[in-house]
């Protein structure tokens, strides 16, 4: 991840998206160094749980986890999170043996797309994206005034599963 400088806010400034997702990715930079310099082993699987009755239909399907990725991204599957179980039949060919799973996340793509919008967190394997979210917003409360709600459209790590 890059650092990214801070925006200047002035009176008078007129608020575009790049502003929040410049402030977005300046937070995220922040964490740059800890990151830099707790590697190369600041990373990996804190908590993971499977469905083991998919096991028996050759299916690989991961129920709860939290994953720290290299990049210092954190993503629990409860909280912002979605992956979808992925069959293994085909894939595992020495039938006794182990089967080395993998658990992926896309980097970030710093010239392209990076979110994937879809009609539901139920067909995530069909992003090619980091992020995805859904069509429809959520309802949010004001969290500091107690105003009107507002609809907000939330980011999830797209996690896939590989061999």
């Amino acid at each position: 991840m890059n650092v990214q400088r801070p925006i200047f806010w002035n009176q008078g400034i007129l608020l575009q998206p790049q502003h929040f997702q410049l402030l977005d990715r300046n937070c995220q930079g922040l964490l740059a160094p800890y990151q830099k310099y707790q590697e190369p082993h600041f990373w990996g699987v804190g908590s993971l749980a499977l469905n083991k009755s998919a096991l028996g239909t050759r299916t690989f399907s991961v129920t709860e986890g939290e994953f720290l990725f290299p990049d210092g991204t954190f993503v629990s599957l409860s909280d912002n999170g979605s992956i979808d179980a992925r069959a293994f039949q085909e894939a595992w060919v020495e039938g006794g043996k182990p089967f080395t799973v993998y658990l992926g996340l896309r980097k970030w793509c710093e010239s392209g797309e990076n979110v994937s919008v879809l009609p539901t967190l139920e067909s995530v394997s069909s992003a090619s994206t980091r992020l995805i979210t859904t069509r429809d917003a959520e309802e949010v409360r004001d969290l500091h005034a107690g105003g009107p709600l507002g609809e907000v459209k939330r980011l999830r790590f797209a996690l896939k599963v590989f061999w």
